[in-house]
């Protein structure tokens, strides 16, 4: 989703999933049917009461070890159940204490049994597999023979968690179909909810989103019947991360909002907790700066009394992050200027480093370091930048993380790159391109030639250069269908796609600053050069000469100024985060739907839109012809992605002088993009979407059109997306302004509501 240790990415779409969930599963509530002798006349005499304040708990417990003493079994069974699943369902600290006390004090086999289960899944909680394995085991768990149906689900559920967190979903759905075999599926209790939800988590870790949204449809109907709030809200939230696996953050954010209500009815604070992060993560590079922000903040607030450190300071991590991917108009919509906003993202990260090392998690404390060095390497720190990444490099050496090595090896080149260091950013990197290499990892090894052709190139050894240069190019043709195959198919879609956001953020930020070195070094060329010239036509030209000339020149630079910016402002505008996210998990889609050509079509289109897009970047005009295929490539990427949800056309004439006019590049795609996202996918059926190029007297007429739901449709849903579209409208008529002042030709944009749908009308003078 994103976008959990989610811009900087990720979502990724994906809404922020993180390692202190990487275990947890869906919990169960109440004992709203008994099973095995207990009588109808009993239902609900157990049920759960939210919110499950502490004296509540402490209340049950009393009674629970009262009943134990008066021999009286089978309430004894059905409140040691009903207290069990609420220690679990609140993720109390206490769950493996009641537990081992239960094992100890039960006075039936099954008292012992559920005793083993619940101090198994309290292990759970606490992200140790290890001994929740032990202790199942040591219990003679592995069977349902002379079992009670109670202990059998519960200890059926701590190995379906297991099996979540070891992505086994043969096992998971095995333990489900002996619990049907044995009849122990009776009736519509809490905990057959749970196993269900379980078995639809399992799926979801092992990156299989849309045979998990399946599982989950198929336990909402009991969700909803038993009418548990928590067990209601955890279906949503199942629901929701499955479609944000999926790529589909629109339906995602509808579900989470189900779940957020419900577990505010509840009072259920830790649920609450789980979906404002999924929310924040979801809008995150969607909606403006301050509409998100106060996700986060509920969030964190609420994560700090309940005590969950580990989580907490994955929300602190999310939020510097957040803060490092804002332009300075997202820093002034909550209230940090550019002086600021950097040491309120080191302080946070702080605080997160302090909390990963509380709660023992090395890898995520690892990652908090490598961000905090990426943002003091962006604000010109480099010496504390350096310091950070050599301890990480140190660690990463003595645990022999040979990929984590080169990473930091990379990181320390770029640090290298920015002080004007070439030599010993040439020296990091000829370590580490090689172990890339060994490693396979080639987005990385990409990075790190980059780097390197960067300092051969500031080294003068522009032979070695050109050579890193070609390289660069193959690999990008290939990184997509080899590395994002493999890891999409295979890993931890949610946690990965986080962890990579935050590795694609910490070399955004250095290329960042690497960018800002070249224009000034490009700056001062240009300047001394320009003192020379004035210096001769100070000689050779009169005052009011002069005075023209440098008028001129200064008119010039602004001029170049802006349309350096509006470039750069356009190509963000185009290299959306959420697009490339749900791009990438529509092909892991594929991939586990047994379709590999499909994947192979949507990788292939997807590499060439994302080369299109940065080659065309370097340039102030580009051929027509050469923008077209662009806009085409993205066209049928977008299509795909949606499932056909629309068909489109591309009409321009035929005539090869006309497709070499130049244009500004990327121009259209922006628009292509709006009638998709806010015309015709909002429609109940599919649209249709129309690209047409015609060739004026004096000027291009390029016009997209589409049948959608017209603009006073599309403003009056108030999508999320809307903010973007405007900012996207905002950018393109400035690029247009700039084209106008440049050739002195009019140049404008025009939009016509259609009786359905809306066309886009640009115009565009001949700039060569």
């Amino acid at each position: 989703m994103v976008r959990s240790i989610g811009p900087l990415g990720y979502p990724l779409q994906v809404m922020l999933i993180v390692a202190c969930w990487a275990v947890a599963a869906c919990s169960t509530g109440t004992d709203r049917n008994k099973n095995d002798g207990d009588s109808d006349q009993n239902d609900g005499e157990y049920a759960l009461i939210w919110p499950a304040t502490d004296s509540l708990i402490d209340a049950w417990a009393r009674d629970l070890w009262r009943t134990i003493a008066a021999g009286d079994t089978l309430a004894a069974e059905a409140k040691a159940y009903r207290l069990g699943h609420t220690l679990l369902l609140t993720e109390r600290d206490t769950l493996s204490a009641f537990g081992a006390r239960l094992q100890e004090q039960g006075s039936t086999t099954g008292l012992q049994r559920q005793g083993a289960a619940w101090q198994a899944l309290g292990s759970l909680l606490r992200l140790d597999l290890d001994t929740a394995k032990a202790i199942l085991e040591n219990a003679a768990l592995e069977g349902p023979a002379e079992m009670d149906s109670r202990s059998e689900r519960v200890r059926n559920l701590a190995w379906m968690r297991i099996a979540a967190a070891e992505r086994d979903t043969v096992r998971a759905e095995g333990l489900l179909a002996e619990l049907v075999l044995h009849k122990a599926l009776a009736g519509k209790d809490a905990a057959v909810l749970d196993l269900l939800l379980s078995r639809a988590r399992t799926h979801l870790e092992a990156g299989a989103p849309t045979r998990s949204r399946e599982r989950y449809f198929e336990a909402l109907p009991a969700a909803e019947e038993l009418a548990d709030p928590v067990l209601l809200g955890h279906t949503y939230m199942g629901l929701g991360w499955s479609y944000t696996d999926a790529g589909d953050e629109k339906r995602a954010v509808t579900w989470y909002d189900k779940a957020l209500t419900t577990y505010r009815t509840a009072g259920h604070d830790r649920g609450l907790i789980t979906a404002l992060d999924a929310l924040a993560y979801s809008y995150w590079g969607v909606l403006p700066a301050d509409q998100v922000l106060p996700y986060w903040t509920e969030a964190l607030d609420l994560a700090r009394r309940e005590g969950m450190t580990r989580k907490a300071a994955m929300i602190e991590l999310n939020l510097a992050r957040f803060m490092a991917s804002l332009d300075s108009l997202g820093h002034a919509q909550i209230g940090l200027d550019v002086s600021s906003w950097q040491d309120s993202a080191i302080a946070l990260i702080h605080r997160s480093e302090a909390g990963f090392v509380t709660c023992g998690d090395e890898r995520s404390f690892l990652a908090a370091k490598r961000y905090e060095a990426g943002i003091l390497n962006h604000a010109g720190e480099f010496d504390r930048s350096i310091r950070i990444t050599e301890q990480l490099l140190d660690s990463a050496r003595h645990r022999s993380d040979q990929q984590e090595i080169a990473r930091c090896l990379v990181d320390l080149a770029s640090n290298a790159n920015s002080q004007g260091d070439h030599r010993s950013a040439i020296h990091h990197l000829e370590e580490a391109i090689p172990i890339l290499e060994r490693t396979q990892a080639q987005r990385i090894l990409i990075q790190a030639l980059q780097r390197y052709q960067f300092a051969l190139v500031r080294s003068q050894r522009f032979r070695e250069a050109l050579t890193a240069a070609d390289r660069i190019k193959v690999l990008s043709d290939s990184v997509h269908g080899i590395e994002v195959t493999d890891r999409l198919a295979q890993l931890d879609l949610r946690y990965r796609f986080a962890q990579e956001k935050l590795a694609d953020s910490l070399q955004h930020v250095q290329d960042m600053e690497l960018e800002r070195q070249q224009r000034e070094q490009a700056v001062g060329e240009q300047r001394a050069r320009t003192r020379l010239a004035s210096a001769v036509g100070g000689l050779l030209l009169a005052g009011g000469g002069l005075f023209f000339y440098l008028d001129r020149k200064r008119r010039r630079e602004r001029f170049a100024r802006q349309a350096a910016e509006l470039e750069t402002r356009a190509l963000r505008a185009q290299m959306d985060p959420h697009f490339i996210g749900n791009t990438l998990h529509a092909v892991n889609g594929y991939l586990l739907g047994h379709d590999p050509q499909a994947a192979s079509t949507l990788l292939s289109r997807f590499a060439k839109w994302i080369r299109s897009a940065l080659e065309s970047s370097r340039h102030e005009l580009v051929p027509l012809g050469e923008d077209i295929e662009a806009m085409r490539t993205y066209l049928a990427l977008e299509q795909a992605r949606t499932g056909d949800g629309f068909t489109y056309q591309i009409d321009f004439p035929e005539d090869d002088e006309l497709l070499r006019v130049r244009i500004p590049p990327m121009l259209v795609q922006p628009i292509l993009e709006n009638a998709i996202v806010h015309g015709v996918l909002p429609l109940e059926g599919k649209g249709h979407v129309e690209l047409k190029v015609e060739d004026g007297d004096d000027h291009l007429l390029i016009s997209v059109s589409d049948n959608g739901v017209g603009r006073k449709a599309a403003a009056t849903a108030k999508e999320p997306g809307r903010k973007k579209s405007s900012l996207s409208a905002r950018i393109t008529e400035e690029r247009l302004a700039l084209l106008s002042a440049r050739t002195g030709a009019p140049a404008g944009m025009r939009v016509v509501d259609l009786p359905q749908g809306t066309r886009v009308e640009l115009r565009l003078p001949f700039a060569g």
